[in-house]
């Protein structure tokens, strides 16, 4: 098994057991290029993860196009290299859901490879 498939699945079995919903997109050549692999609503916020397996894996410019308009439109969106990733931003919305806001700028920088 790909290491980005286990960790895509230990982030869905977290998102499950915290009450988030969340559907899986896959890419089949047709719909937008560059979406995230899961989008996610956890109390009332919009969370968009793209799933990598570890630090070697890059973003490409459509998955940063996307991660970056996502952020603009007021969604929270990640790249997430493990559970810990992502259980880090849900632990920050349940301690201040509104306080959230202000981690836009404290995520982590975007890893970007050209095409």
């Amino acid at each position: 098994m790909a290491i980005e498939t286990q960790v895509q699945r230990n982030i869905i079995g977290g998102l499950v057991a915290r009450g988030a919903w969340y559907t899986k997109c896959n890419q089949t050549g047709r719909g937008r290029k560059g979406v995230p692999d899961l989008l996610c609503c956890y109390r009332g916020l919009f969370l968009a993860i793209e799933v990598k397996g570890d630090s070697g894996h890059v973003v490409s410019v459509y998955q940063v196009k996307e991660l970056r308009d996502i952020r603009t439109a007021g969604g929270l969106a990640i790249v997430a290299r493990s559970w810990s990733d992502v259980k880090w931003v849900l632990d920050e919305i349940d301690a201040d859901p509104l306080a959230v806001w202000g981690l836009q700028p404290v995520l982590p920088k975007l890893k970007v490879v050209a095409l």
